[in-house]
């Protein structure tokens, strides 16, 4: 198995500390990652003279996929009306998802705004629509992955709305062909995802 590196491996490998190349040692171990999580027994090398982590071996990588998806996520209430209840589940239905999983909806808004924050934070200040104005009866939940928080966050921080409002008017904008809020691609390759 040419593919599978075995503790005590010994190979060499640039260490950002040390500023060299150095030989590194191969074994299994806690992986802190960027966001404070602690990921136990990943296969990884470190640096023979300072200890530090220099290379990850490849058949760790669900570990760590699974430790980033098990991230705490934070779980948002929204009020829309009828009518946009009746339109998600219009959408959900023409890409092949259940009409019923609004939150696979919200999730493609959003994805579909990844980098682009400002600009359409910005243009949903602009937005108007009579839907905005009805009656906002219906609850819907979402739960979101600190990725997709991130990009609430900064949608609400550039347009100043509130997430209710802001989703609502989300909704509307992606209507618009010239927003750039491609949600119908994304809602595809999320319909799919979840299949």
């Amino acid at each position: 198995m040419k593919s599978i590196i075995m503790e005590g491996t010994v190979e060499k490998a640039p260490c950002e500390h040390c500023q060299a190349l150095i030989e590194a040692t191969f074994a299994y171990g806690p992986l802190k990652l960027e966001n404070e999580i602690v990921v136990d027994d990943v296969m990884r090398a470190t640096c023979n003279r300072c200890s530090s982590v220099v290379a990850l071996a490849p058949q760790s990588a669900h570990r760590l996929g699974a430790a980033i998806r098990n991230q705490p996520r934070k779980r948002t209430t929204l009020r829309i009306s009828r009518e946009l209840e009746d339109y998600v589940a219009l959408r959900l239905s023409q890409n092949g998802a259940d009409g019923s999983h609004f939150e696979l909806f919200f999730r493609a808004l959003l994805v579909a705004c990844k980098g682009r924050e400002e600009v359409i934070g910005l243009q949903l200040q602009q937005v108007k629509d009579s839907v905005l104005q009805s009656s906002l009866s219906v609850i819907a939940n979402m739960t979101l992955t600190p990725n997709l928080q991130e990009v609430l966050e900064r949608l609400q921080t550039t347009s100043g709305i509130q997430t209710s409002d802001l989703i609502r008017r989300l909704i509307v904008l992606s209507e618009d062909s010239k927003s750039g809020v491609d949600v119908t691609s994304e809602l595809r390759t999320l319909t799919y995802a979840y299949a």
